[in-house]
């Protein structure tokens, strides 16, 4: 790999909706895989582990294998976006467009 390509993760769909909600949220790509846990980067983060899970078959382990997390960090992030959807109309809509399109 040349030495100024961006690291990228091994799953091709995880990289994608990485790439997509770093558009959607204006959180570069780099900072939502990084290790930096701002707010905003934080739930950047937790969206794309609760878009995968939604829109694949994978398991909380093997999401967490992919990000290069514990799968217990995959399924507290699931937990506070479905906590999030069921109290936030707005961010219902917005989560349900990312996971329907």
């Amino acid at each position: 790999m040349p030495e100024n390509t961006p690291p990228r993760l091994c799953n091709a769909i995880a990289d994608r909706l990485t790439q997509r909600i770093s558009a959607l949220r204006n959180v570069p790509y780099m900072e939502i895989i990084g290790r930096r846990r701002s707010k905003t980067i934080v739930e950047a983060r937790h969206l794309v582990w609760w878009t995968v899970r939604k829109t694949t078959c994978f398991s909380y382990p093997e999401i967490g294998r992919i990000f290069g997390v514990d799968h217990t960090s995959i399924v507290h992030a699931c937990r506070k976006i479905d906590a999030r959807r069921s109290r936030d109309v707005r961010f219902f809509h917005v989560t349900e467009d990312l996971i329907t399109d």
